[in-house]
């Protein structure tokens, strides 16, 4: 489909094409409409699976439609699209079409300017008129035509095919289609995140869980990682003789069950070998150059052609690729070998296990590099190839390769040490490690503890006093790691190289990066380092330079959240030192979420306000390059033990704390600095600042924890401080007397520190609230108070402008407790609870609630807990039920007399409004009360109501709504019952939904009018375990015998002893005695007892039939037999009350064994339940009367409880007649 569309003043041939996934333009026409364009990289997979590299541009093209509303599309520059659209001869076609003229339907030629695909669907045509195979298509831009017609005179045209299969990249779409990979967005989000949490969240323990993933004990590994754990030190042997560690990998499953991958192996060599040419000489000559490395270094080994053929051992071949690393003087490529790769649904990394994570907490490394003057810093070479493998499990590393000559086999090569990207490779490679210091920790004390204590992965990181300590460690280091084979690659020390470090090999260069920070070791600062970079990335590096602060203006003009996060996780600070101005882009990522409710896709354009706000943080990111951080918290003329104090806030925003060292450097002289900083953004719903103030305490807390715990100084003294009095209070108080929220946060910091060591202080005094608000990097350089806390700091504790006051009977937000009212009455006083301070929500259970209130009525009215819960009496939870009625029924609509003025709305003496105040002598006699209560649907106790009845029977929705109507009436209360009936596990278990079938004609028994039991069926069912009332081991076997009416569907359900003919008769006998005998019974024969198991099927087979069958034939009663299981229509009722006692007595008994008796009480019990139900469906109407159910018929009333209210005992005649004849005039009045 061709059209023109207009353009900042200009026409565009425009191709619709909605099989494309994105849209184009030509970059002629982006220069002529003065477009300004993003350079990003297209992969682009064309037919017959070829792929092309294309270095393009991205622009945003505004179109103007006919009612001159501009739409902005996304499109990627080309030079050319496709051929030149031909010339097509239009004339005489637009009479065929109804509305439109040969003006609006003229198809443009030429040059396609832009094709726009299915990504602005929107835009897309649509069908407005069809003549034969001809369309007309309309869009917000006009006409265009679709199709062939004979009319049409169309020249010779040239087809160009190419679809865009992949898009690789830093690509951003419209929405439509995510290009970007989703995965990498996350882990992107989680290192952010998790980085920022270090040393602040809580290890929660699940105490007796079985789940296998928690910390057993005070352990700190599961026991599957315990199992893990074994497996690879009993893997690890140690030769003395080469002093290098040997490993046989943990294998959990059998290495046999590994398939030779050699095909798919040549696939990947082949791949990588021409991706390698692709890249250029000098990458494929380094990646060559290291395979060679590896075998000098006796990392791999090259296998002799008798070696491949014969061995018979497990075998699996490694594929490898390429790294780019340009950034690396020594090491522009690196080669990765995939053990992860998938054959034939095989994943090697799955045969082997992970082990725990035995690193070193990577905070706690940081912290104690801070301790003291001399920082020291060591990289192990080649850790991971420093242990060598067993030889089954070099053969299940096998890689192929042939020095980039396509022209011959490859060679066949064993890798002999751990690799990289084994799943087991770093636990195994950090337990070496640790074994190797246990060994040597009588000789190299000092050595050994900093490795074991100070190490993360490949990195050994410590701080000492003197020159002299730092030369012994790093030598004894050196010393001690040779003898496990390892190696250091070099030395980093504070301060200029010297000749004191002779013999040492120690690097000279003024930036390191220890444990991702930035460390000048010379000037022994931490600084941070701006990398804003949003260029494409092509392989995983980035295409053009980073930004310099002078190109700050090189922003692109389209920024998305994705572009944004990506520079945002690049800012890496796990002490939080920089933490007051990293909130500022925490808290631009959280308006995203309310700009526009979270569904803003991450490839969006972002609003030009917003950009402009994200452009100030990037500049912010490069003032903060200039802005130091010492390593040494450790004044050199410190002495004393120090004093830790730690400052917590909270804001409407963030929440967060920050730690200070204070050391006594002189005489009434101090210093103090920065340890460590943190914070938190408050969550979306929003919290009282009290709250919040509270969560920085519990941050505190953490840290305060982990500094004392990890660091090796000898705190004097540990001083908390807020600028809160109300959390300070809070704290003092026992953690019980408040709600959940505050009560475990009061728990946990009570369990981490002690209550007087919390203060008070002036908000301005503290240094916290940095943490709580964006904060400009200014404010945080060397001298200020950031660094180096509040200025009296450096005074004498007892000249701090802190205090402790506090007032026990201060009233503190979130305390538990219940307000009484008091209501005085002439001859009684009562007191009234506010039900209003009683949580709902905490309830499941209507009766439990109500007895909650019952005790709390009974303690107002004694003054005392003593006894209350053995007090509870009927008539305190009728009080109760009355209290709460009173208080739901404030939340009526105002105009509730109003609006259900015709149910007759009134009060009365016990101040309920009730309704059915213009029918009360016909509700008396129909539904044996006066006056239904009236609810609103919206109250929670609405639902704990229903829930109530509900669970009684676990029966449908007109059940349930047939007995909250026999008190309450709740407009809409069907939809809250169908509500609960859906919630309700036991319902949702027991109610499967089965294939019906075409049901026959009914017997005429099930049509006709009779008395109740008048024609009858009966069914068994079971059997059921009953035990001796005596003798309770002995057990026995017991069957149910459910007789229904098939026309009034009443059931009577008894229990047979035994298995015979005699227990089935005398359980056939107490039913006639009962009920009397019946016309006719319906039963199933003996092989067609569909309800019934197995064993009852064999148990009845061998009855004999005759004596049941003569049974009451004297009486009057026929005994009829049918075949239900192929006529469900004739006895399928009994099946179905089978199904429905089943049910019950699941709900009611479970799996108890019971005696004969006790069954047998609980089967009468659940024949009542049944009779109780409504039948047929009972409609709103109160005027209509109370529900129809068995029991009506049988008892004349609906249930067996005591009837409510009066009755008339007079027997007059006269009366019942004109009683009679009201009730035919009702139902007159209700049929017309």
């Amino acid at each position: 489909m061709i059209s023109k569309v207009p353009s900042n003043g200009n026409y565009l041939t425009a191709l619709w094409d909605p099989g494309a996934n994105i849209s184009l333009i030509t970059h002629d026409s982006a220069r002529r409409l003065n477009l300004k364009g993003r350079d990003v990289t297209l992969s682009v997979t064309k037919v017959g699976n070829t792929t092309d590299y294309i270095q393009s541009k991205e622009y945003i093209v505004p179109l103007t439609d006919l009612n001159g509303q501009e739409w902005k599309i996304r499109t990627y520059g080309m030079d050319q699209i496709t051929a030149d659209v031909t010339r097509v001869d239009i004339r005489g076609i637009a009479k065929l079409f109804k509305s439109v003229t040969e003006k609006d339907v003229i198809r443009p030629e030429g040059k396609v300017d832009i094709l726009i695909g299915s990504d602005c669907c929107v835009l897309l045509p649509t069908k407005a008129e069809q003549v034969g195979n001809l369309q007309l298509m309309k869009n917000q831009f006009g006409y265009c035509l679709r199709g062939s017609h004979t009319l049409l005179k169309v020249g010779t045209v040239s087809h160009h095919f190419v679809r865009i299969h992949h898009l690789y990249g830093q690509q951003y779409d419209t929405g439509s289609i995510h290009i970007a990979n989703f995965n990498g967005l996350k882990e992107s989000l989680d290192n952010f995140f998790n980085i920022e949490s270090l040393g602040t969240q809580c290890n929660p323990k699940c105490g007796n869980c079985k789940c296998g993933k928690c910390p057993i004990g005070n352990g700190n590994y599961t026991i599957a990682e315990e199992r893990e754990l074994n497996m690879i030190r009993k893997g690890l042997q140690y030769d003395k003789d080469e002093k290098r560690w040997t490993v046989t990998y943990p294998w959990i499953r059998e290495s046999a069950e590994l398939p030779n991958n050699i095909g798919a192996a040549n696939h990947r060599l082949e791949s990588t070998e021409k991706r390698l040419q692709r890249t250029g000489t000098i990458y494929a000559n380094a990646y060559n150059d290291q395979i060679k490395d590896m075998v000098n270094r006796n990392v791999a080994r090259k296998l002799s052609d008798y070696e491949v053929r014969n061995y018979e051992g497990p075998i699996h071949y490694l594929p490898h690729h390429e790294v780019l690393k340009p950034d690396s003087k020594s090491t522009p490529i690196r080669i990765v070998f995939n053990s992860s790769s998938t054959y034939m649904g095989h994943v090697i990394n799955d045969y082997w296990a992970k082990g725990p994570n035995v690193l070193n907490d990577m905070l706690v490394v940081l912290l104690r590099f801070r301790q003291n003057r001399i920082g020291i810093a060591g990289d192990i070479s080649k850790m991971y190839n420093a242990i060598k493998l067993s030889v089954p499990d070099q053969h299940t590393h096998r890689f192929l390769w042939r020095d980039l000559d396509a022209s011959r086999k490859p060679d066949h090569y064993v890798l002999k040490t751990v690799t990289f990207g084994d799943r087991p490779s770093g636990t195994i490679a950090t337990v070496a490690l640790g074994m190797t210091a246990e060994m040597s920790k009588d000789i190299y004390p000092e050595a050994a503890e900093m490795i074991l204590r100070n190490s993360y992965v490949d990195d050994i990181i410590n701080s000492v006093d003197n020159n002299d300590q730092a030369r012994k460690v790093m030598e004894d280091t050196e010393k001690l790691l040779a003898k496990g084979g390892f190696t250091i690659k070099h030395w980093i020390v504070t301060g200029k190289q010297s000749d004191q470090w002779n013999g040492l090999h120690i690097s000279n260069e003024p930036k390191e990066k220890i444990l991702g920070m930035i460390w000048q070791p010379r000037d022994d600062m931490f600084t941070f380092q701006a990398k804003i970079n949003f260029s494409s990335k092509r392989r995983g590096i980035h295409i053009d330079k980073d930004l310099q602060q002078t190109q700050i203006d090189d922003i692109p003009l389209i920024l998305t959240r994705r572009m944004v996060l990506s520079q945002v996780a690049s800012i890496y600070d796990p002490l939080g030192l920089a933490c007051p101005f990293v909130l500022t882009a925490k808290l631009l990522l959280r308006s995203f979420c309310k700009t526009d409710g979270g569904n803003g896709g991450w490839d969006e354009p972002i609003a030009d306000a917003m950009r402009q706000k994200w452009i100030e943080f990037f500049k912010g990111v490069f003032q903060l390059e200039s802005i130091q951080f010492p390593r040494c918290i450790k004044p050199e003329a410190a002495y004393k033990n120090p004093v830790l104090v730690v400052f917590s806030d909270g804001s409407s925003v963030a929440y967060g704390a920050c730690a200070y060292i204070r050391w006594q450097i002189g005489p009434e002289t101090y210093e103090a600095n920065l340890i460590i900083a943190k914070n938190r953004i408050a969550p979306t719903k929003q919290l009282s600042i009290p709250r919040l103030e509270l969560c920085g305490a519990v941050i505190a807390s953490r840290i305060r924890e982990k500094i004392v715990k990890e660091m090796d100084f000898n705190f004097i003294r540990i001083i908390h401080v807020v600028d809160s009095t109300i959390v300070r209070a809070q704290i003092q108080r026992e953690s019980y007397g408040f709600g959940t929220f505050v009560a475990t946060r009061i728990a946990e910091i009570q369990s981490k520190t002690e209550p007087s060591d919390w203060w008070w202080v002036q908000g301005e005094q503290n240094p916290a609230d940095l943490t709580t608000r964006a904060t400009d990097p200014t404010a945080l350089v060397m001298e200020s108070v950031w660094q180096k806390g509040p200025d009296f700091l450096r005074l004498p504790i007892e000249q701090w402008p802190i205090r402790q006051d506090y007032s026990e009977s201060s009233q503190l937000p979130d305390a538990v407790g219940i307000t009484m009212s008091f209501e005085h009455e002439e001859k009684s006083r009562d007191i009234v609870p506010d039900v209003s301070d009683i949580d709902l929500n905490r309830f499941s259970n209507v009766s439990k609630m109500l007895r909650v209130t019952s005790i709390i009525l009974d303690i107002a009215k004694h003054r005392s807990f003593k006894g209350a819960a053995n007090r509870i009496s009927a008539g305190n939870i009728q009080r109760a039920e009355m209290i709460w009625i009173k208080h739901i029924q404030k939340s009526l609509p105002k105009d509730s007399l109003v609006r259900y003025r015709r149910l007759g709305v009134q009060t009365n003496s016990d101040g309920i409004i009730t309704v059915g105040q213009r029918m009360q002598e016909w509700m008396k006699r129909t539904w044996n009360q006066t006056e239904f209560i009236l609810l609103p649907n919206s109250h929670p106790f609405i639902k704990l109501i229903v829930a109530s009845f509900h669970s009684e029977d676990h029966s449908g929705v007109d059940t349930t709504l047939a007995k909250l109507r026999s008190r309450y009436w709740i407009p809409g209360v069907r939809r809250i019952i169908k509500l609960v009936k859906k919630r309700c596990i036991i319902c949702r278990k027991r109610e499967k939904k089965i294939v019906g079938q075409q049901m026959g004609m009914l017997p005429i028994e099930r049509l006709q009018p009779a008395p109740a039991f008048y024609y009858c069926a009966v069914d068994l069912f079971g059997p059921f375990m009953i035990r001796d009332t005596v003798k309770k081991r002995t057990h026995g076997k017991a069957y149910g015998v459910l007789f229904n009416c098939v026309t009034t569907r009443a059931v009577y359900v008894d229990l047979a002893e035994g298995y015979d003919t005699s227990s089935f008769i005398m359980t056939l006998r107490r039913f006639v005695t009962v009920r009397g005998y019946p016309r006719k019974m319906i039963s199933d024969s003996g092989s067609q007892l569909v309800a019934a198991g197995k064993e009852l099927q064999q148990v009845v087979h061998k009855w004999d039939w005759e004596p049941i069958k003569s049974f009451g034939k004297c009486k009057g009663m026929d005994w009829v037999t049918t075949k239900s299981a192929d006529a469900p229509w004739e006895n399928g009722v009994s099946e179905s009350l089978v199904k429905s006692v089943k049910k019950s007595l699941e709900v009611a008994i479970g799996t108890s064994v019971m005696t004969f008796s006790e069954l047998q009480t609980v089967l009468f019990e659940v024949s009542n339940l049944l009779n109780e139900r409504p039948i047929g469906t009972k409609n709103s109407d109160p005027t209509e009367g109370s529900y129809l159910c068995p029991n009506d018929l049988l008892l004349g009333r609906s249930s067996i409880r005591v009837p409510n209210g009066n009755f008339n005992e007079n027997s007059n005649y006269k009366l019942r007649w004109k009683f009679i004849q009201q009730v035919v005039h009702m139902h007159i009045l209700g049929a017309s």
